[in-house]
């Protein structure tokens, strides 16, 4: 997860596969709050795109949700790879 503009964007740096690697799957991220950003997530899987919300739970620890429709959700605890 890096800069990209005024927002945050982030890419697949890892996976077990070596597959998506340099995907750009989080788009667009606007501050939305306190350790709270909003915008688009991309399911590399599918290829689907979704409105998304990230939320810093504490220092390593990001929620990661995508939602359908507004309320269809479903989602993800990343923790930072040391």
């Amino acid at each position: 997860i890096e800069p990209c503009g005024a927002n945050l964007c982030g890419k697949v740096a890892w996976s077990k596969t070596n597959e998506r690697l340099g995907t750009e799957i989080l788009r667009a991220m606007k501050p939305a709050g306190r350790d709270r950003w909003e915008g688009r997530i991309l399911d590399p899987r599918s290829g689907k795109v979704y409105d998304s919300t990230m939320t810093l739970k504490s220092a390593g620890v990001l929620r990661v949700e995508g939602c359908v429709m507004g309320f269809l959700c479903g989602g993800e605890t990343w923790t930072r790879a040391n």
